[in-house]
Formats: C-alpha cells, sequence, structure tokens
C-alpha cells in the first residue's frame, strides 16, 4: 500500500484489487496467517484515495469485504472514489462471477459507476454486493446523521442538555436562542466542515466544484426531510 501511494505521487492511478480471505472482525486474513483490521486498511486507502485525488477504485474479493466500509455515522476523509466487495461470507465461483461482470463493464464503459450498478444487479447466496460511490456512501451517512439527531424529540434532548451547561456556566439564555445555535452548527457541520474533509477540499481544492453537484442533491434532501417530517436542518 506505501509502495502504491509513492507511485501514485508519481502520476500513477492504479485500480486496487484485493483478493484473499477474509473475516468480519479480523478483517482481512492472508496466507502467512497475518491479518489487516479494516479500520487500518481503511487509513492506507485514505492515503492513497488522497494522493490519487479521491479517484481510486478499491474492489475486495474477500468475504466480508464490504465490512470495510460497515462505518456508518464515520465522517472520516474518503478512502475510495468506488468500492466493491460482498458483505458476507462468498463462494469462489461467486466471486469469479462478479468480478468478472464488474471488470467487463469498467473496462468497456470506462465509467466505475455504471461498472457498479451492474455488479449491483446480480444476487449473491448470502448477503450482497456493496458496491457504492464515494457520493452515495456520504449523502447516507449525512442522512442517517440527520435522521439520528435532527428529530423534534433529538434535537429538544440536545437543546436541554446544551441549555442546563450554558446556565450552569451562568450564560443568560433562551432555549430558542440554543436551538438557533444548534441547528446552525449542526448544518456547518454536515455540509461545511464535514463535506470539506471528506472530500479532501483542502488538499484537492477543485473538489469542491467536482462534488458541488453531490452537495445540492443533499441539501433538496434535508430540505423535503424539513418540509416532510419537522427535521431541523
Amino acid at each position: 500500500m506505501d509502495d502504491l501511494t509513492a507511485e501514485a505521487s508519481q502520476g500513477h492511478n492504479p485500480l486496487l484489487h484485493i483478493e484473499c480471505h477474509g473475516d468480519a472482525q479480523e478483517g482481512l486474513e492472508f496466507s502467512n496467517g497475518s491479518t489487516l483490521e479494516w479500520q487500518a486498511l481503511h487509513g492506507k486507502l485514505v492515503e492513497l484515495n488522497q494522493t490519487m485525488g479521491l479517484n481510486l477504485v478499491v474492489s475486495i474479493a474477500a468475504c466480508y469485504g464490504g465490512y470495510l466500509a460497515d462505518r456508518r455515522g464515520s465522517f472520516d476523509k474518503c478512502g475510495w472514489f468506488g468500492l466493491v466487495a460482498p458483505t458476507e461470507e462468498v463462494g469462489p465461483h461467486e466471486l469469479l462471477q462478479g468480478f468478472r461482470e464488474f471488470y467487463r463493464i469498467f473496462f468497456q464503459e470506462l465509467d466505475a459507476g455504471i461498472a457498479l450498478r451492474g455488479l449491483k444487479k446480480l444476487k449473491l447466496s448470502e448477503g450482497e454486493w456493496m458496491s457504492e460511490l464515494a457520493e452515495a456512501y456520504f449523502q447516507n451517512v449525512t442522512y442517517g446523521f440527520v435522521v439520528q439527531h435532527c428529530s423534534p424529540a433529538a434535537l429538544k434532548r440536545k437543546v436541554a442538555e446544551q441549555l442546563k451547561r450554558l446556565r450552569g456556566e451562568g450564560a443568560f439564555i433562551s432555549s430558542a436562542q440554543v436551538k438557533v445555535k444548534q441547528v446552525e452548527l449542526y448544518r456547518k457541520f454536515l455540509l461545511g466542515e464535514n463535506f470539506n474533509n471528506y472530500f479532501m477540499v483542502a488538499q484537492h481544492p477543485q473538489n469542491a466544484q467536482r462534488f458541488a453537484p453531490t452537495k445540492l442533491r443533499i441539501m433538496k434532501a434535508l430540505e423535503e426531510l424539513r418540509a416532510l417530517h419537522g427535521y431541523s436542518i
């Protein structure tokens, strides 16, 4: 992985294919008995993906490879532009069929999104294909955060906690003022600091424009949540 990152810094853009055993808890399992935990693998992928300007496509031909993306709620820097892997235990024939189809479409269309959507249609005996672009992952994590933290009930609890803390510090502030500040904080976090961090805008300023449609799409989705369900965002 370090060698690939060094090569990428010289202008090479690898497509990373990992083929080994996999375990839901242990991560990747190699022929010499060593393992690499999913979180450690993610850290290395972030380094490589950042060097490549967020253009890394990762395919994991290993059982439970989709656990790499089982980090819903995490707003770390993006570890890939596109990820393809089975979510559960999988047979060799299923891996062969799936990746044969994925690479057939990918090299024919030269479009990771089309290839990932094509693979998603294939069925597995257990689980499914984790076939996802970075934008979709970010949108899902953002949506999950809003559902969990920005509902009327959740926001009411948060405001009560903040109000108690602030008044304990001697601040003269109303619950309405705390609510306004908390909603502003959530908005700044989700589509400001968090967006820039995930899509590595500081390292690659062009990504702000590149992923602007994603931000706009999420903003519209949040507006719908606010209108239909009263989410404060």
